[in-house]
């Protein structure tokens, strides 16, 4: 018997949960495409390349620019599903004093970021944060670009954020590991093929499409990535939804349901999220389930 057949008999015989079911259906729907995937890839190295670029307050200053967050573990999301919105987040290790004022670190990424009129980022809408600009795209995609200076001496990507707050002028140094966090989530979140069967078994008696039809079917699409001139890490490979470890996809839904809950229009407007990778840190402590079949 043939793939397809194995997985007609599984999905016939297959009985799922009305509610194990949305929360498929969910899952499926807030997943990542490979074609988003790899814009994303595009935006932040285009990004980096700018940033970088001769006559910016920042050119020969980026020694290496990776990404960070969601992508790194494999968990984002599309955080508006009607429009394909999602969001990029990426570390940008500069060549300054890890002690440099951080007000003068954002406002010199965002002037680099900026650049002149009638340069190809001036017209998006750019904003500082606390903690990293913030690079909007005509389709609302977001990059979130984090500058940081690496210390000496440490475990490998340990590094100095730039924290500052112009309302109240708070500002000061902080030591983290975002690489270093990625790579620990990433070897400590175990893939099911319980999981992977029972999905794939979903999406065929949905849409008729294995997921490696599937696979099959968007392994022709390209990036077309130049090289850039500061070291620019890739971003992690576009994982289907079958392949990922059920911890992910609980941490993909339960990010979902933040979302909403912290929306304009929701009780919880005006309070901070709770950060993903607070939840990720559950998620690892959380260790692994039981397979069923």
């Amino acid at each position: 018997m043939n793939i397809r057949t194995n997985l007609e008999d599984f999905a016939r015989s297959l009985e799922i949960d009305p509610v194990e079911a949305a929360m498929m259906d969910v899952a499926r729907a807030i997943q990542i495409t490979r074609t988003m995937h790899d814009e994303a890839d595009g935006h932040f190295r285009g990004l980096a390349q700018h940033v970088d670029r001769p006559g910016s307050p920042l050119e020969d200053l980026v020694l290496e620019v990776y990404p960070s967050g969601s992508f790194a573990i494999h968990a984002a999301t599309r955080s508006r599903l009607k429009t394909d919105q999602h969001d990029v987040d990426a570390v940008l290790e500069i060549a300054i004093a890890p002690g440099t004022d951080p007000a003068w670190v954002l406002e010199q990424l965002y002037k680099a970021v900026k650049g002149e009129k009638g340069s190809k980022y001036y017209d998006y809408l750019i904003e500082k944060n606390s903690r990293c600009v913030t690079v909007t795209y005509p389709d609302g995609v977001t990059v979130d670009l984090m500058p940081v200076v690496r210390i000496n001496g440490t475990p490998e990507r340990v590094a100095t954020l730039f924290h500052y707050k112009p309302e109240t002028d708070e500002r000061y140094h902080k030591d983290i590991n975002p690489k270093g966090f990625a790579n620990h989530f990433n070897a400590h979140v175990e893939i099911s093929e319980a999981f992977q069967k029972r999905f794939d078994a979903r999406r065929y008696l949905v849409d008729g499409e294995t997921y490696a039809e599937l696979a099959t079917r968007l392994s022709n699409e390209t990036s077309g990535l130049a090289l850039q001139k500061a070291d620019t890490q890739p971003m992690p490979v576009h994982v289907p939804l079958d392949q990922k470890s059920p911890r992910v996809v609980a941490l993909q839904l339960i990010k979902r349901f933040r979302d909403k809950r912290y929306r304009k229009h929701d009780d919880h407007r005006g309070k901070r999220k709770p950060p993903t990778v607070v939840i990720a840190a559950i998620a690892i402590d959380a260790g692994p389930r039981l397979q069923t079949h």
